[in-house]
């Protein structure tokens, strides 16, 4: 050994500690950063080859879905950031969706089910429709809709007691 540098032995559990502890950071980040997970064709939103993962997204998870596709829900969804691009539909086939980070409707929203916008200091934002039936609720969290933004929604727009939604854009409601 050469006496002039400074060596550090390792020992089995040192490195065993060391490992386990990248791995659990690793697995925090993955927490801390939803995963965004995109349409890759059309389909059923529960259909595992309908998203870029081969999986169905998970509630704490980003969803967008792209242009050209139109996804359906199957059962009662709930989602972190939700994005509908131009030329993308979502049908809610009577299904409630509820989004707990920002919303962001640049296509079309279908179907009778309710949207619940739940999440804490969130936005809204689009140049999108929500048509047909099925209202759209704001239930937990002050919202901030944002000055780009031109929504149109087809039926009822409710804002429970107590939360305070700031308008900065156009939100028509056509009930």
């Amino acid at each position: 050994m050469d006496i002039n540098k400074t060596y550090c032995i390792i020992t089995p559990l040192q490195k065993i500690l060391l490992v386990s502890s990248c791995l659990i950071a690793c697995l925090d980040a993955q927490v801390l950063f939803a995963q965004v997970r995109t349409s890759v064709q059309t389909g059923l939103w529960n259909n595992t080859l309908t998203w870029n993962c081969l999986c169905i997204p998970a509630p704490t998870e980003d969803v967008v879905i792209a242009a050209g596709h139109t996804v359906t829900l199957a059962a009662a969804t709930t989602i972190n950031n939700f994005t509908v691009q131009t030329n993308a539909t979502l049908d809610d086939a009577g299904f409630d969706m509820m989004v707990n980070g920002n919303f962001v409707l640049n296509g079309a929203y279908n179907g009778g089910g309710r949207l619940r916008l739940d999440g804490i200091n969130t936005t809204i934002d689009g140049l999108g429709t929500k048509a047909l039936n099925g209202d759209v609720q704001i239930r937990n969290g002050n919202k901030t809709v944002l000055s780009s933004a031109n929504l149109a929604i087809a039926r009822d727009l409710r804002i429970l007691a107590g939360l305070t939604v700031t308008n900065y854009g156009i939100v028509t409601i056509n009930n």
